[in-house]
């Protein structure tokens, strides 16, 4: 099998660089605005925190594939159905919990980050599951209780930051729920970091993660060891749309993909960057092969991770190594993007003339 640190490695290093250098000082300004919301979930999960499992309870045994699937627009219901009897594991995000869920997919995990009220919506469903009508001597009586047989092979990889209000829907539901902290930092050189604070108060380890939990599901399957990785619905990009202002816009980069059969052009954002950076150094520190399944040009075309169709990786296809030629063809395409050539908007340009510019 291919080893992800294929030939191109040294440019993804010199590609983080760039990118961590240039989004690192709008890390520390959102880190200023976040830290007091979240230090005050932190004292709020306290004691959902003491009474279930953290991070280094995670457990041993697991199978030798994973495929790890997030909620981009790229994911597909066919791409889903091909899953219903896949051998391996599924890790799945908070966004695509439901949608895989009700599709048959036998999950393993499902990893949550955030800290917004909406993502207690994004688990109400599960509600269904907990509360029912039961008839006890002829007169209705509404009971709560736990059906056990829906989520017990379920575990739950949870930020300690996570709005309290959907740790307490999980914890309803019985799920069982491994929590970790962040690793965060308000500014370079303090003498204690946020972070370390926080675990003098829940005792629960740090998970560096990237900050995306697409990203951070990837990191869970690195550290579970798996020997094969699939990559699913995480694009770190999205299709720009004609109705965008010409500010909006102009808050993006793009890359054009004549090869691509679905999106010629995609629209990459400032933090979006933050999150490709740390995704590719996670990438070339995996043991384990990682393959990307699905169709997004950004992850399908590039040089630091390996394509493979889904059937394939399914199958158990292995990779061909590659040529001298495909080697050098790779660091051509890493040079190329490090080089920044990407397609940029001219400033009296409108959002649907740049969209249908030819480019040569």
């Amino acid at each position: 099998m291919v080893n992800n640190k294929s030939a191109s490695m040294s440019e993804g290093e010199k590609v983080n660089e760039t990118f961590q250098a240039e989004v690192q000082q709008l890390n520390f300004e959102a880190m200023q605005e976040l830290i007091p919301e979240w230090s005050r979930h932190i004292a709020a999960n306290l004691e959902a925190c003491k009474k279930s499992l953290s991070f280094e309870d995670l457990p041993l045994f697991r199978a030798d594939d994973c495929i790890v699937i997030g909620a981009s627009p790229s994911l597909t219901d066919e791409e889903l159905l091909k899953l219903k009897d896949f051998k391996g594991d599924i890790i799945v995000t908070n966004k695509s919990f439901e949608r895989c869920f009700k599709r048959g997919l036998r999950i393993g995990w499902v990893v949550l980050l955030d800290a917004h009220p909406i993502s207690a919506s994004q688990f109400r469903w599960m509600e269904e599951f907990i509360s029912r009508d039961i008839i006890d001597f002829g007169s209705p009586v509404k009971v709560e209780y736990v059906d056990d047989s829906a989520f017990r092979n379920v575990r739950f990889l949870v930020s300690s930051v996570a709005y309290p209000g959907t740790i307490k829907l999980l914890k309803k539901a019985g799920c069982k729920i491994y929590f970790f902290n962040p690793a965060v930092s308000a500014k370079e050189n303090e003498p204690y970091r946020v972070s370390q604070m926080w675990g003098w108060m829940n005792n629960l380890p740090e998970f560096p993660h990237g900050g995306n939990v697409g990203t951070c599901a990837f990191c869970l399957a690195r550290k579970l060891l798996y020997k094969r990785i699939g990559i699913l619905g995480i694009d770190f990009c999205e299709e720009p749309g004609k109705d965008w202002t010409h500010e909006q816009a102009r808050g993006y980069e793009y890359f054009y993909y004549p090869e691509s059969k679905s999106m010629k052009f995609v629209a990459i954002s400032k933090v979006f960057k933050s999150f490709i950076a740390y995704f590719i150094g996670a990438v070339n520190d995996c043991p384990g092969a990682v393959r990307y399944l699905g169709t997004s040009p950004l992850l399908k075309f590039s040089p630091y991770i390996t394509s493979q169709s889904l059937d394939d990786f399914i199958n158990g296809v292995d990779d061909e190594p590659l040529t001298e030629e495909e080697i050098k063809d790779l660091e051509i395409s890493a040079q190329e993007l490090k080089d920044g050539k990407a397609i940029c908007m001219r400033p009296d340009e409108t959002v649907e003339d740049f969209l249908n510019r030819e480019v040569e």
